[in-house]
């Protein structure tokens, strides 16, 4: 993976590049090794390569590695992105941990990351497949709070906690309220 023996330049754009691949690849020791080649050349590493790094980790089942990269992103300044939280929520449940899910939403603050539709309703139906059920609803109660707007999925992910729960009331108010808010 020596990108100085193909006289390719090292720099954030190519490793960013090669990370991605190796997560296509579902290469996990290729993209540490990789991020282990640019902190050797000092090169600065970018969401591209954090969200390689874990996709990686979650496809080879290395659960225990999937939220290493979102700390050393929060150690050296690296903005999370939405794709960063909604790749770390899909990487738990790749590898078979889902009721982990919750956990890159809820250090989202702590990344100074952004949230979004998408990022909320992945961790939302992840929480509901993990088994946690209150967590989902209190998490689209977040949505409310953080101003994220929600869609048909939201509501779906949050109507099915309440059924797996158990209640049936809370379903019917998320539907109403739905209708209310004229979400399709």
């Amino acid at each position: 993976l020596q990108l100085q023996l193909s006289k390719v330049p090292a720099n954030t754009a190519t490793f960013a590049s090669t990370s991605s691949a190796c997560a296509k690849g579902y290469q996990w020791r290729g993209a540490l090794q990789l991020k282990a080649e640019m902190q050797v050349n000092r090169v600065p590493a970018n969401s591209i390569t954090h969200n390689a790094t874990v996709s990686t980790g979650g496809r080879e089942e290395q659960w225990q590695k999937v939220q290493q990269p979102m700390d050393d992103m929060r150690v050296n300044g690296v903005l999370a992105t939405p794709i960063t939280i909604y790749t770390t929520i899909c990487a738990y449940e790749k590898a078979g941990q889902g009721r982990r899910a919750a956990q890159p939403v809820e250090n989202m603050q702590d990344c100074d990351a952004p949230a979004d539709t998408t990022t909320y309703s992945t961790a939302i139906s992840e929480c509901v497949e993990g088994g946690r059920g209150r967590r989902a609803l209190q998490l689209k109660e977040d949505t409310r709070g953080n101003g994220i707007p929600v869609n048909t999925i939201t509501y779906s992910a949050a109507i099915s906690a309440c059924h797996k729960g158990g209640q049936w009331q809370r379903a019917l108010q998320l539907l109403d309220d739905m209708q209310d808010r004229g979400v399709p």
